[in-house]
């Protein structure tokens, strides 16, 4: 996770970034991704 300068960030967030695939066979998988907030968010 990358946290640009002067962010904000509320009480109780989650950053979720899994995803899994759309057929039965491989809902098990699971696809992470990174998170990246700019500057002033």
């Amino acid at each position: 996770m990358t946290i640009g300068d002067n962010c904000q960030i509320g009480h109780n967030v989650v950053f979720a970034t899994l995803n899994h695939g759309t057929a039965p066979e491989h809902r098990a998988d699971t696809y992470p991704a990174p998170i990246t907030l700019g500057r002033n968010v």
